[in-house]
């Protein structure tokens, strides 16, 4: 009999990394595993794995691709990427091959795709927590007119930290399937309150289904 434990979180704080990183350290000397790969954006993450991980491992640390986040940048800065290095990491950093294609795909055939919704600089799971608060938001209101849709709105952007331009191009998205649309809170007043909802709850179901099979195709 095989039997494994399967760690779950109650919330996203930064204390996780470590706790994972001892998760991922037993259950790499259970199987003899030397090779670690570790996703960082940042560095933190990987400076972290380079403490737990010492002796005999191999730390190939992942960054996000090259201009992820704005056209020739990488997040991480040089100083970081040095002293990874220095510790004995080392780094991927690669541009996304297959990056647009899938929005060619939908803009050919009219459909919508997960990275259509992705806001700029985000991830699915985080844009996907910025459209949990707008719809929770949206769920209480009662006056359904543009003055009111946008004063319920706007804050959420400092709630999830996006600027409004990114966070109403994902409510655009999500609630009309195109990224050029008339204003978004006549649309959404045009819409209904009913038929904005239903879509919010579409998008965020979308997301799930990338981030699970996402999940899956790494597990397989």
């Amino acid at each position: 009999m095989t039997e494994k434990s399967v760690v779950y979180f109650d919330e996203i704080v930064e204390a996780n990394t470590e706790l994972t990183l001892d998760a991922a350290k037993r259950r790499a000397d259970e199987l003899g595993i030397k090779d670690i790969v570790v996703a960082s954006t940042r560095g933190g993450t990987a400076l972290k794995a380079l403490e737990h991980f010492k002796g005999g491992y191999r730390v190939i640390v992942v960054t996000h691709s090259a201009g992820f986040k704005e056209p020739g940048k990488i997040e991480m800065s040089d100083e970081t990427r040095d002293e990874i290095v220095a510790k004995g990491g080392r780094l991927l950093t690669t541009m996304h091959a297959f990056a647009g294609v899938d929005r060619a795909i939908n803009k050919k055939f009219g459909t919508i795709g997960p990275s259509e919704l992705v806001a700029k600089g985000m991830d699915a799971a985080e844009t996907q927590a910025s459209m949990r608060t707008v719809l929770r938001d949206l769920e209480t209101t009662e006056s359904w007119n543009a003055t009111t849709l946008e004063s319920v709105v706007r804050p959420a952007c400092e709630v999830t930290g996006l600027a409004p331009k990114h966070l109403f191009g994902v409510l655009r998205v999500a609630l009309t399937g195109r990224t050029a649309a008339p204003p978004l809170f006549d649309t959404m007043e045009v819409l209904g309150k009913t038929r904005c909802a239903r879509r919010l709850a579409d998008a965020i179901a979308l997301l799930d289904s990338h981030q699970t099979d996402a999940t899956n195709a790494r597990d397989a």
